[in-house]
């Protein structure tokens, strides 16, 4: 029997491939000097796997909220990302083609400019604060919650692509930011493997509950399927205040850090010079 393709495999072997170019461009950048290390003369080696943990558990009041901030913001994008094609199915009336060319489409507006506005809005207040990274996470999530809550709760469906779109271009400018901080405060021979771990919470909370939390709300509080767009209010209420609210305390921990505020600033120490 010989091998079938169908069109939507297409898709996502379409997808795929610029991400193998890109790989294969990336063996042509040289690898750039460290600095920061906490061993000196460590070379190109990695921390060992028990001391990351055992430097994350020292310095949980900054990594902690950044941690939590991810989780909750992955639980809400990719629950929404799984569950709003219904939403416009059974709220709106639209077709699974309609809705798809729809968020599609906008999505790609949104977060293409979601990366301009991030990184100009970053930049701009980098020049006047040393937290410029948290500070712009901060707003974006402090923005973000309005529209994630109202968007289901719209009375025609395009008012809803707008208020979708709006979050998403949030989310992304704030999602750059959220990871450069993370990478300015982490020394350079640990910052692959906490990224790593970053990402892996990302996916695994965010693709492993996401889905099944507005499901259960759905199912459990509000009990009629027909009203998911309760649901995703509900679910955006929670994990976007949540989210916002970690990413707040993310920001005054960077900031004491820099600052050397008591307490604090003592979390990173001297043991290694800004990057």
């Amino acid at each position: 029997m010989g091998l079938v393709i169908r069109n939507w495999q297409m898709v996502f072997i379409a997808v795929g491939l610029p991400g193998l170019l890109a790989a294969v461009l990336m063996r042509s950048v040289p690898e750039p000097p460290r600095r920061g290390r906490m061993q000196a003369g460590s070379g190109h080696k990695a921390a060992p796997v028990g001391e990351i943990v055992r430097y994350l558990f020292a310095n949980w009041k900054l990594y902690a909220p950044m941690f939590f901030g991810l989780a909750f913001s992955a639980l809400e994008t990719y629950g929404v990302q799984s569950w709003r094609p219904t939403f416009f199915i059974r709220t709106y009336g639209w077709t699974a083609q309609q809705a798809g060319m729809a968020m599609g489409v906008s999505s790609i507006g949104a977060q293409l400019l979601g990366l301009v506005i991030g990184t100009w809005l970053t930049e701009r207040l980098a020049r006047r604060h040393d937290d410029a990274n948290m500070r712009v996470v901060a707003i974006m999530y402090t923005i973000s919650p309005i529209f994630a809550i109202l968007g289901p709760l719209m009375p025609n469906p395009w008012l809803a692509v707008a208020c979708a779109a709006v979050t998403g271009m949030c989310g992304l400018a704030g999602a750059v930011p959220q990871n450069a901080a993370m990478q300015s405060v982490t020394p350079n021979d640990m910052r692959g493997q906490i990224t790593a771990f970053y990402l892996f919470v990302f996916v695994v909370i965010g693709n492993g509950l996401g889905p099944s939390f507005i499901a259960a709300i759905t199912d459990l509080i509000v009990r009629d399927e027909s009203l998911i767009r309760y649901g995703l209010a509900g679910s955006a209420a929670g994990d976007v205040a949540a989210g916002g609210h970690h990413h707040l305390a993310g920001r005054q921990a960077v900031w004491a850090r820099d600052n050397g505020a008591e307490g604090a600033g003592r979390l990173i120490g001297a043991a290694w010079p800004k990057a």
